[in-house]
């Protein structure tokens, strides 16, 4: 079997068989030990045979056959040791506890050596393979095989003398939440679909606060470093580690783990700092949108809910005009992927303190722009806890919108077979039913509608008053000096551009104008198409 192949194949089901062995042992050392028997004798017997019919089928007969020997070679030690022979004055009963021992530590440090250390050291001892034998099946020089093998016997006297300790995370491991991104997510997904698992969190976050070696990251995730290798290649591919100098990585994302009494003060100072926006800029975004023309659709004609949506609207966009991305790339947070996403990671530890710190002001996604290939339909959109949509990016369609613009046209009748994209249609609040009609529900506007001027105007042709400026400034530097100390040094460029670019929370100031009396609240209705606009060359009547 080509080695290439075998190599992949084992990649694959590496993990696997460390799950089949968990799931056959009562301790972790045990498993660990079953489960490197498994792989061994799976790569052995894969660069010997040819083609199978069922490889998963096969990999899994030979981890039973492997798990029926261990069990053999444990009973039978279990009965010499009750049943066994009488003691005598020939069996030293203390040598061979200590031979027992010193077997188990070396068994041990096997799974702390390095990749290609221990590949040679487990076909020279275990499976008893010449030095000319390893060098044909690792097509390896034989000098090199000899060199392997010699700095692996030197660490392994030098790894049995250490007491294996722990680490917090192994101990305690860490939960992510709030995963995303500021970006571009590619075909893999964002930052959730990459950190999918508690090892892979647990990973991220051993190299956050200080740079590691893969051992030292297995040492404090409590595992062998045979079950994070693959992991810490898989993160580093993608962007999420950095690979330093010493063969150390170090996360490379943004982490949250600011803890709660900190957290309730910054968002004080964020509440401070929406109001001081709804007191400057408000007013004048909703004098230029206090009236709208007839290439502007909004349902039911209510300014409320026009309010709403535009209000959003421009503050975001005031807010990505001061996120300046090409800093962001400069300072090497903006991360070009290999699946195609370019995006900025982040992500929040949740902690028992913080339980309740992911409150109405916290859940944000957007803004999202959906356009069609022919561009004749597109939307954006922003998801808060002011609306009843489903919440990601993922929910957010092309088919939907494509399905929205034959609506709009006429052209999307009412049968069993488009059932679906109704069903779609509705969930996401484009259109509601009224006494049996159904009706747009979110404001639609002509492509010609767009009014990027006052946009521009905003963050540049608009000065705050110094007073106000120094004002939001104080506010903007007093939370990145709370903050500062629950980050890492190479996040604390990342926390300042963080605020300092991202001043405005967009559902703070939503709230602040609701407890105003600026902003009425939404009916069930609205809640389902509020912060939507649809740009279409079609308009509602």
């Amino acid at each position: 079997m080509d080695k290439s192949f075998a190599d992949e194949m084992i990649a694959d089901y590496q993990k696997k068989f460390f799950g089949f062995a968990l799931g056959k042992c009562s301790s972790l050392n045990e498993a660990e030990e079953l489960a490197a028997r498994i792989t061994c004798e799976a790569y052995m017997t894969l660069r010997t045979v040819e083609e199978v019919y069922n490889w998963e089928g096969y990999l899994y007969r030979i981890a039973h056959n492997v798990y029926a020997h261990y069990v053999k070679e444990q009973t039978k030690h279990r009965q010499e040791l009750l049943e066994g022979e009488e003691p005598t004055e020939q069996k030293d009963y203390a040598a061979e506890y200590a031979r027992n021992e010193e077997l188990a530590l070396l068994q041990r440090e096997v799974a702390w050596l390095g990749r290609r250390h221990r590949e040679i050291v487990l076909l020279h001892y275990y499976h008893n393979k010449k030095i000319s034998e390893i060098a044909r099946i690792l097509e390896l020089p034989e000098g090199t095989v000899k060199w392997h093998l010699s700095e692996a016997k030197t660490q392994l006297k030098e790894g049995m003398k250490q007491v294996r300790r722990k680490g917090n995370l192994g101990i305690e491991p860490v939960k992510m939440i709030e995963m995303g991104n500021i970006g571009t997510p590619g075909e893999l997904g964002d930052t959730e679909q990459f950190l999918n698992s508690k090892l892979r969190q647990n990973i991220a976050f051993a190299a956050y606060y200080e740079s590691r070696t893969i051992e030292e990251m297995a040492e404090e995730l409590g595992v062998s470093p045979v079950f994070i290798e693959d992991e810490v290649e898989y993160l580093t591919e993608y962007g999420f580690l950095d690979l330093l100098p010493g063969q150390r990585y170090r996360t490379n994302m943004f982490i949250d783990n600011v803890p709660g009494d900190i957290l309730e003060q910054s968002m004080e100072l964020s509440r401070e700092i929406a109001k001081v926006f709804c007191d400057f800029f408000i007013p004048e975004i909703m004098e230029t949108y206090r009236d709208w023309n007839a290439d502007i659709y909004v349902p039911d004609n209510d300014h409320n809910y026009w309010y709403w949506t535009k209000i959003a609207r421009v503050v975001t966009d005031v807010g990505i005009a001061l996120f300046n991305l090409e800093l962001m790339k400069k300072k090497n947070y903006y991360v070009k992927r290999r699946d195609g996403g370019e995006y900025v990671a982040f992500a929040s530890i949740e902690r028992a303190e913080t339980a309740n710190r992911w409150k109405k002001e916290n859940k944000l996604c957007g803004p999202m722009w959906v356009v069609d290939g022919k561009k004749k339909i597109g939307t954006w959109s922003l998801s808060t806890s002011y609306d009843d949509r489903a919440f990601g990016w993922e929910e957010n369609r092309l088919e939907d919108i494509e399905a929205f613009g034959m609506f709009l046209r006429g052209q999307l009748p009412k049968t069993e077979a488009l059932l679906d994209k109704y069903v779609r249609l509705y969930d996401r609040g484009f259109i509601v039913n009224r006494d049996g009609k159904d009706v747009v529900n979110v404001i639609v506007e002509k492509e010609t509608a767009f009014d990027e001027s006052f946009v521009e105007k905003i963050y540049r042709d608009v000065t705050l008053p110094e007073k106000v400026k120094k004002k939001m400034d104080r506010l903007i530097q007093q939370k990145i000096q709370l903050e500062k100390p629950y980050y890492p040094g190479h996040m604390h460029e990342m926390l300042k551009l963080w605020h300092e670019m991202r001043p405005v929370n967009i559902v703070m100031v939503l709230e602040e104008l609701e407890n105003r009396g600026i902003l009425r609240p939404l009916t069930e209705e609205q809640k389902k198409g509020v912060m939507v606009i649809a740009y279409s060359d079609i308009i509602p009547e």
